[in-house]
C-alpha cells in the first residue's frame, strides 16, 4: 500500500489524510494493482477519514473532485498495471462517462 503522502503500509496509511490510496501486491510472482480510488470527500487534519465526518453519509457533498481529476486518477491507475477502475462514494454516471472516454481518446471531457 502506499498513499499520496509517500506512506507505505497499513501503519502509515491506515486512518490518515491523503488524496489517494494504492492497493497492489504481488500474486504468483506477478504485480498486480489491487484497488486505488481518488479521495471523493474533503476530510480534515482532525477526522481524516470521510466516513467518519458528521454529515456522513446523506449530507456530505455528492463529489468534492472534478472530473478532469477523476481522469488524471484513471489514466495514472492505468499506467500502473489497474485493469479495473471505477468509482465509489459520491461518484456518478458523468464522472464514470468522463473516465471511460479520458481513457479510451485521451482527449474528452463531457
Amino acid at each position: 500500500m502506499l498513499n499520496s503522502n509517500g506512506g507505505v503500509g497499513e501503519g502509515q496509511i491506515w486512518g490518515k489524510r491523503a488524496d489517494w490510496v494504492d492497493y497492489s501486491g504481488t500474486v504468483n510472482g506477478e504485480s498486480l494493482g489491487i484497488a486505488g480510488q481518488p479521495a471523493a470527500f474533503r476530510s480534515t487534519d482532525a477526522k481524516p477519514c470521510f466516513t467518519r465526518l458528521p454529515e456522513f453519509p446523506d449530507d456530505l457533498e455528492t463529489i468534492q473532485i472534478s472530473r478532469r481529476e477523476f481522469v488524471s486518477f484513471a489514466r495514472v491507475a492505468r499506467a500502473e498495471g489497474f485493469n479495473y477502475v471505477g468509482g465509489c462514494c459520491g461518484c456518478n454516471a458523468a464522472y464514470i462517462r468522463s473516465m471511460a472516454q479520458g481513457l479510451a481518446t485521451g482527449l474528452r471531457y463531457s
